[in-house]
C-alpha cells in the first residue's frame, strides 16, 4: 500500500498534475497597474540566463506608452507586443528590435500590452519603468 501511494505521488510530480509543481522563473507573469493618480509603474526583478519576465499592462489605443528598463550588468532588453488578435496564437511585435532598453509608441489597440524582459547575456538584475499617458 505505501509504495503505490508513493508511486502515485513521483507520477503527479513527474507528470505536473496533482500535488505539486516546480515554479520556473520562465513563469514569472505579472499584471502590472498604475497606483490611483498615477500613470506609470515600476518594477523590479532578476532574471536567470535564457528566462525572461512577462509583464501584461491595460492601456487604450491613442495612448502613448514609453518603456525603459535599466540594469546593473546593462544586460537587460524589452520586447513589446500589442494585444493578442480573437483567434490568434501570437500577439504582433511593435518594438521592432532586439535587445532595446528604450520603446515609446502610440497604441493602435486597447487591451493587455506584453512587455518582455529578458537579459542579452547571462543573469541580469532589471528595473522596469512603464509610463502611459
Amino acid at each position: 500500500m505505501k509504495k503505490t501511494a508513493l508511486a502515485l505521488l513521483i507520477a503527479a510530480v513527474a507528470t505536473g498534475s496533482g500535488f505539486a509543481q516546480t515554479l520556473h522563473a520562465k513563469d514569472f507573469v505579472k499584471q502590472l497597474h498604475f497606483a490611483p493618480g498615477k500613470n506609470s509603474a515600476v518594477a523590479s526583478n532578476d532574471i536567470v540566463r535564457d528566462d525572461a519576465d512577462i509583464y501584461f499592462i491595460r492601456a487604450k489605443a491613442g495612448q502613448v506608452m514609453t518603456i525603459n528598463v535599466t540594469s546593473l550588468e546593462d544586460n537587460a532588453a524589452i520586447d513589446v507586443s500589442e494585444p493578442k488578435v480573437r483567434g490568434s496564437k501570437e500577439a504582433k511585435n511593435i518594438s521592432g528590435g532586439s535587445d532595446l532598453t528604450k520603446w515609446s509608441g502610440t497604441l493602435a489597440k486597447t487591451g493587455d500590452y506584453k512587455i518582455e524582459v529578458s537579459g542579452t547575456r547571462g543573469n541580469t538584475s532589471y528595473k522596469l519603468q512603464v509610463t502611459v499617458k
